[in-house]
């Protein structure tokens, strides 16, 4: 019987398997709320946001004008616990230099995915209007075929850009 627990108020017996099945989602009913006030501060993020954008613009910010920042937007909140935040984003910032965070996102995903796509579009055109020039130079015949194999591309990559080339008037 080791896998069961008496209740010592009455004859009960309980299941272990049903107790520790009960405690997980015990865990997982309260951990978002354990971790949920981390993320979850408006006051700190509308400060962090404010020093970034100062910072980006050339500009310096102290501790008092956080404090007065904070106190105005967020006056009903105490004026000890804004100031202690003040306090800690200023200190971050002063160990970093005031340099600001390295990671902005610009773009959505989708966004960024065509931008690489295009850079990536551009460097092959380069190669290949390279590969046609080194043709031209060698005497050698510019074919689709010829030009894939030697800057490692597809058929199809290589005839979509010598189409496009000849298009523009450079071959």
């Amino acid at each position: 019987m080791p896998n069961r627990i008496f209740d010592a108020g009455s004859s009960k017996a309980y299941d272990l398997k049903e107790i520790s099945k009960d405690l997980n989602s015990l865990k997982s009913r309260f951990k978002s709320s354990l971790f949920a006030d981390k993320f979850d501060d408006e006051a700190f993020w509308t400060m962090k946001i404010y020093v970034e954008d100062s910072l980006r613009k050339g500009g310096m910010v102290s501790q008092r004008e956080l404090e007065v920042f904070l106190i105005n937007e967020f006056g009903q909140k105490e004026r000890s616990t804004l100031k202690a935040k003040a306090k800690a984003v200023y200190n971050w910032y002063a160990k970093r230099n005031f340099k600001p965070t390295r990671r902005i996102h610009k773009m959505s995903r989708q966004e960024n995915a065509k931008k690489i796509s295009d850079e990536k579009a551009k460097k092959m055109k380069a190669l290949i209007v390279g590969a046609v020039e080194s043709f031209k130079f060698l005497n050698e015949k510019i074919t689709a075929k010829n030009i894939s194999e030697y800057v490692k591309c597809s058929r199809t990559t290589a005839t979509k850009y010598l189409k496009e080339l000849k298009e523009e008037g450079i071959i």
